[in-house]
């Protein structure tokens, strides 16, 4: 009876850290945004943060730039359709219809968003320096 629950109990803790890696959190400074052929590069005050839940199957910006939130026409939270590759340094989610979201959290620190629909020099995002987030 005793073995049954520590089993229990350490089979428990490693679902729990299972789940911990479903949702990653990262944070940048540094913006380049392409919308509509207007290129805009700078470093902002504020963070921008990028939250992926794959247990919800969400992405969420939270940001203080207004060209971000103009480029996404105030739509900050995303349902994620598709995962390509393991939630690790490098992978790639599909959101909704339109949108690529492609993480290098490797030694190149970025995450890009474009559109299947859109020219990326028409409508993206790149966020550099990318370092995760609390």
């Amino acid at each position: 009876m005793l073995m049954r629950i520590v089993v229990s109990v350490f089979l428990l803790l490693i679902s729990f850290s299972g789940f911990s890696q479903d949702v990653r959190k990262f944070q940048s400074t540094n913006i380049n945004v392409n919308n509509r052929g207007e290129n805009t590069k700078k470093e902002t005050p504020d963070p921008t943060f990028i939250t992926v839940n794959l247990e919800t199957g969400t992405l969420l910006i939270e940001t203080k730039s207004p060209e971000i939130t103009t480029l996404f026409e105030g739509q900050m939270g995303m349902t994620i359709s598709q995962t390509m590759g393991e939630l690790g340094d490098q992978f790639s989610l599909t959101l909704g219809e339109h949108i690529f979201a492609h993480f290098y959290v490797d030694d190149r620190a970025m995450i890009l968003f474009t559109r299947n629909d859109l020219h990326p020099m028409r409508w993206g995002l790149m966020l550099t320096e990318v370092a995760p987030a609390e």
